[in-house]
């Protein structure tokens, strides 16, 4: 695998990754999301694409999705946190 970094006017700085099998792969490693609402912390992600414009695409598709999901990149932290989860050692059924 070869490995060259690009550097794009305007735009942050690329990875382009040849594999073995001549395919091309651009990469961003990274890529600020914000802020996790359940645990405060920043969130980064790696974003790849097998062109410039598709890796463009999938930075803002990423974005997007983060704010969509509640700020959270984890889908079943929700689900521990909320009002209706039963309480630990009680029984579902009563007798």
């Amino acid at each position: 695998m070869n490995i060259e970094k690009i550097a794009r006017r305007g735009k942050p700085t690329v990875e382009k990754r040849t594999k073995q099998d001549g395919s091309i792969s651009y990469r961003y490693t990274g890529y600020y999301l914000g802020i996790d609402e359940l645990t405060g912390k920043k969130v980064n992600a790696t974003i790849t694409g097998q062109t410039l414009k598709e890796l463009d695409r999938n930075m803002i598709k990423a974005r997007l999705d983060f704010e969509r999901n509640g700020h959270t990149k984890k889908s079943n932290c929700k689900s521990l946190f909320s009002q209706n989860s039963p309480k630990r050692g009680l029984s579902a059924t009563s007798s």
